[in-house]
């Protein structure tokens, strides 16, 4: 699942646990208190994050063992960093207050902004802040320069279908035994695309591979 357009771009909102694991405790607390944001990783945070989705990857009901290794396999520190590269906005951040409580991949291709995977920890689920986070990631990224954002859902999982409902998207279709045998069903919402010219998906240009390199030697956290 190459930048997805390939094969399999996008992946749900707000991931759900698998079946028959126990809910995240406290999160009537949790929900009381929160002050849900979002911002672009630090180069720093992107080792933490890559571990994270990973987790995520292995508990999220439904998808097929290949599946979960190809995607575990494809979203690696590398290719983080070079979407990072790209924009740092590309690996979001789900916050509440300073703590980080989530994450929101996506990619560009060529107009199309790909969300690759959008999850929450275990410990920040079951409140209100799923809604807040799809929607401000739609809003941040109205900015001129796509035609849209995509993504693809199983539709076993209700908990996302009804958030991107919520969120604007809309369902165009479902692809039969799409990846590896399994139905996913691509969902859009359309942007206002401003700026003219289009990017050119996961090719980092020379200037983000000499800051990436950079940062990498000194260490920086931005």
């Amino acid at each position: 699942m190459d930048v997805l357009a390939d094969t399999s771009a996008g992946i749900p909102e707000m991931t759900r646990p698998e079946p028959n694991k126990p809910a995240a405790t406290g999160a009537g607390e949790m929900a009381a208190s929160m002050k849900p944001w979002i911002r672009g990783a630090k180069t720093s945070e992107l080792a933490y994050i890559q571990k994270r989705l990973a987790e995520v990857i292995d508990t999220t009901a439904d998808y097929t063992p290949e599946f979960r290794a190809m995607e575990k396999a494809r979203l690696n520190l590398n290719y983080l960093s070079n979407l990072h590269a790209i924009d740092p906005d590309h690996i979001m951040l789900c916050m509440n207050h300073d703590e980080i409580v989530g994450g929101m991949i996506t990619g560009p291709e060529f107009g199309t902004l790909w969300v690759y995977w959008s999850f929450l920890f275990p410990e920040a689920r079951g409140t209100s802040a799923a809604m807040t986070y799809a929607r401000a990631l739609v809003a941040h990224w109205d900015n001129g320069r796509f035609h849209k954002m995509s993504t693809y859902a199983l539709e076993s999982n209700r908990v996302s279908i009804a958030l991107m409902k919520r969120a604007g998207y809309e369902h165009i279709v479902t692809l039969e035994k799409h990846i590896f045998g399994q139905d996913f069903m691509l969902w859009e919402h359309k942007l206002n695309k401003i700026e003219p010219g289009y990017d050119h998906g996961m090719n980092v240009g020379l200037r983000a591979r000499l800051k990436r390199r950079i940062a990498g030697w000194l260490g920086l956290a931005g």
